[in-house]
């Protein structure tokens, strides 16, 4: 295997420890999008081939045969990776299996032993080969069934053991941070604000909040705004940040403590794992396709998030400089031995040779 060719409706980061996993194996990545909403910072190859298509837009969307062709022509791809239903997936799928050899997988954000509409039309049409990054919540799922296969998120760790127990001897109060789209409701980012309220006008810990706008701004974005401006005229110390680049954000990880993420209906946020990384004890909410990045009470906590849940954890992570501490490098620990690079290089060439 010595290229790959990814077709998604949008680029998302979530991909890049895939690239950076393919390229230290010496495989080169390109990407097809139909949308431009995101492009990556870094020299990765992109072919974009619509813009402003809504969700069931790009199901249907599909631009001419002869453009597909030559998109796949130029790559000749040994491995061809689809992510979603589309008319678009289903003419590269057939193109690049019957025109050019390549292997074909099929991406999708399901339990591998759920049951999915789209599924059976998948395996007609794209390939008998599904893999999956999620899982769901206490269901003993089995990393294979039949042709669909359960491969985790990948992650390089960011630090090292003597850089969280630095962060952490002289600590005097806990910086926590969050990341999430400011205009969608089911972030929760009110919802923590109001969890940690009292934590944050007693001067207990810091919040720093890396959200995503992008001109969306709605009525659940103004009332987090005025919250957030509220608390701060009362002397919370709150950071907001709007739309950073990944390195920014990257930044403000490694100047924070204690990850809180607790969206719902989270299909597979690879957002925990980023901040893992970094040595941070991550609370998760457990409605989320990677819930399973935490091992509950080792690196962190997994809660329905409940208002009083929150502030009962945070509280006691506070009070518990050493539990925070352990959390900390076992955070990292997680990331260095079960979602490494090598690890999904071993679990994606194994699934190619099976195809």
């Amino acid at each position: 295997m010595k290229k790959v060719l990814i077709s998604t409706p949008f680029l998302h980061h979530n991909y890049l420890p895939w690239v950076n996993a393919f390229k230290k194996n010496n495989i080169d990545v390109s990407f097809i999008s139909l949308s431009d909403t995101l492009k990556y910072e870094d020299d990765i190859k992109v072919y974009y081939l619509a813009k402003g298509i809504g969700r069931i837009g790009k199901i249907f969307y599909c631009p001419s045969l002869i453009k597909l062709y030559k998109i796949v022509k130029s790559e000749q791809p040994d491995l061809f990776i689809a992510r979603d239903l589309s008319l678009t997936n289903i003419f590269l799928s057939k193109i690049s299996k019957f025109i050019f050899g390549s292997k074909v997988i099929y991406y999708d954000q399901n339990d591998v032993v759920v049951s999915h509409k789209f599924r059976t039309i998948s395996k007609i049409f794209i390939s008998n080969t599904l893999i999956t990054t999620a899982k769901k919540y206490n269901i003993n799922s089995p990393e294979q069934k039949n042709n669909n296969y359960f491969i985790p998120f990948c992650i390089e760790g960011r630090t090292t053991i003597d850089e969280i127990k630095g962060k952490l001897n002289n600590l005097k109060k806990i910086r926590i941070v969050t990341v999430g789209k400011l205009y969608v409701e089911r972030k929760n980012l009110l919802l923590l604000l109001k969890s940690i309220e009292y934590l944050l006008l007693k001067d207990k810990v810091e919040l720093i909040i890396v959200g995503r706008l992008m001109g969306y701004h709605n009525d659940t974005s103004k009332i987090l705004f005025s919250r957030i401006n509220f608390l701060k005229s009362k002397g919370a110390k709150i950071e907001l940040y709007i739309d950073l680049k990944q390195k920014e954000v990257f930044k403000q990880y490694k100047r924070s403590h204690l990850f809180v993420l607790l969206s719902e209906n989270e299909p597979a946020s690879i957002s925990q794992f980023e901040a893992m990384s970094y040595g941070l004890p991550v609370i998760l909410s457990c409605d989320n396709g990677t819930w399973y990045a935490v091992k509950n009470g080792y690196n962190g906590y997994l809660i329905k998030p409940d208002k009083n849940e929150i502030y009962k954890i945070i509280s006691k992570l506070i009070s518990d400089k050493n539990r925070l501490n352990k959390m900390s490098l076992n955070s990292l620990k997680l990331i260095n031995n079960k979602y490494s690079i090598e690890s999904f290089m071993h679990r994606i060439k194994n699934i190619y040779k099976n195809i």
